[in-house]
This record gives structure tokens, C-alpha cells and sequence, in this order.
């Protein structure tokens, strides 16, 4: 999924965050390798998990979050806690008007945690970002 609005890295941290807590929290731990075992690599690569819940966590596909789930033994609402988008406002809106102010408050709190969670937390400078913005310069 593109990040061209920051939902969508908002979406794809916090899932990946939820993952990783669930994982270490596990009784007996499950490694990256472990999971990805549990995925189905027979190998127990854990590239794709380590950039997941690293510096380049992607949105997952909702079969994914059910394999995830199912392989951490826990359930998708587990991964999925914290996860809010803008679609959440609006499918408890009432009406226009009110569900434009929420968009707005919504808009201020996701602001306002993004600020808090700054790219050097990932060891990854701004700079070195992967981005719509630093994929099309590479591009062009």
C-alpha cells in the first residue's frame, strides 16, 4: 500500500509494533526466524519480519494478519490493537458535519503521535527514508 497520505505507515507501524510485542511476550519466545517458520519459510528467513518491524513495516493483507494471528496464537483484534484510520471515524459518524470535526481531531492525535515516533527512532536517517518521494528520485 502506498504512504502518500501517512495512514498507511500509521497502519503498518502499529500493526508491526503489535507483532513484535506479541512475539517477545510469547511463553516460550518466538524469534523472528521461529515465526517465519511458522509462515511456512522452511528455512526461517526473517528478512521480511525484521524490515516489517523495523524501519520498513508494510501494511499486510488481511489473509496475512490471519496466518500472523493463527502462527502467534493469538487473534486478529491482538494485532490490530491501536490500529486506527480515518475510515474508523467515519463509520461511526452520525453525521456530516460532526464526522468532519472527528476527522479533524483524528488528523491532530495521529499528527501529533507521528511527531513522537521520528525516523532516528529506527536508526534510519530522513534522509535514507524509503518514500513515494525518495522511490521517484531513485526512479528519475
Amino acid at each position: 500500500m502506498p504512504y502518500s497520505n501517512g495512514y498507511a505507515w500509521s497502519v503498518a507501524t502499529r500493526f508491526w509494533e503489535n507483532v513484535k510485542n506479541i512475539r517477545m511476550a510469547s511463553v516460550p519466545y518466538v524469534s523472528q526466524a521461529e515465526l517465519a517458520r511458522r509462515l511456512g519459510d522452511e528455512h526461517g528467513k526473517n528478512q521480511n519480519i525484521s524490515n516489517a518491524e523495523g524501519h520498513d513495516p508494510r501494511v499486510p493483507r488481511p489473509d496475512t494478519i490471519l496466518r500472523i494471528a493463527k502462527a502467534l496464537h493469538t487473534s486478529p483484534k491482538e494485532l490490530m490493537r491501536d490500529v486506527q484510520t480515518p475510515y474508523d471515524v467515519l463509520r461511526s459518524a452520525t453525521d456530516v458535519e460532526r464526522a468532519r470535526e472527528d476527522l479533524k481531531k483524528f488528523e491532530l492525535k495521529r499528527t501529533k503521535k507521528e511527531a513522537r515516533k521520528s525516523p532516528a527512532r529506527y536508526n534510519v536517517s530522513a534522509s535514507t527514508m524509503r518514500t513515494p518521494a525518495t522511490r521517484a528520485a531513485k526512479r528519475g
